[in-house]
C-alpha cells in the first residue's frame, strides 16, 4: 500500500514536471522562431507609409514604457522589432518594472518604432505609457546593432 502511494506520488510530481517543462519549451520555441512573429509585421505599427527614395535624417531618442513590461519578453520583441527597422540603440529592465532605452537611426523608422513602444509591444505586454526623451537628430550612430542591456 505504502508502495502504491510512492508510485502515484512520483507519477503525479513527473506529470507537473512534464506540463512545466511543455509550457517553458512552448514560450522558448515561439521566442526562437525564424519569422517575426505576425504582431512584429502589422501593416497599422510598422509599415504606415512607403519608404522614401531619400534618405531621412538620423533621430536619436530615450524612452521609458511603463506597464506589464517585464516577463513577458518585452526587450527581446523590442530588439527584433528595432532590429527589423534597422535601428541601433539599447533597451533594459529596471527596478522600477519598467524598461528603458535608446534607439537612434533614421527618422521615419524611428517613428515607426516609437509607435511599436507606445501602442504594441510583445505580445503579453500590456502597456500603460511610453514617455521619450532627449529627441533630436545626430550626425551619426553611436552603436553599432540594438542590444538587450542586463
Amino acid at each position: 500500500m505504502a508502495q502504491q502511494i510512492l508510485n502515484t506520488r512520483m507519477i503525479v510530481t513527473l506529470l507537473e514536471v512534464a506540463t512545466l517543462l511543455a509550457g517553458f519549451l512552448a514560450v522558448i520555441f515561439t521566442w526562437y522562431t525564424p519569422a517575426s512573429p505576425p504582431s512584429l509585421a502589422s501593416p497599422s505599427v510598422l509599415s504606415s507609409e512607403p519608404k522614401s527614395a531619400t534618405m531621412s535624417p538620423l533621430v536619436s531618442v530615450e524612452f521609458e514604457v511603463f506597464g506589464r513590461v517585464q516577463g513577458v519578453f518585452f526587450r527581446k520583441y523590442t530588439q527584433r522589432t528595432a532590429r527589423d527597422l534597422g535601428l541601433v540603440g539599447w533597451c533594459l529592465n529596471t527596478r522600477h518594472d519598467t524598461v528603458q532605452g535608446h534607439v537612434q537611426g533614421p527618422a521615419d523608422a524611428v517613428a515607426r518604432m516609437k509607435r511599436w513602444l507606445s501602442e504594441k509591444g510583445s505580445p503579453q505586454s500590456k502597456i500603460d505609457r511610453c514617455e521619450f526623451h532627449n529627441e533630436h537628430n545626430v550626425a551619426e550612430l553611436a552603436y553599432k546593432e540594438f542590444a538587450v542591456r542586463h
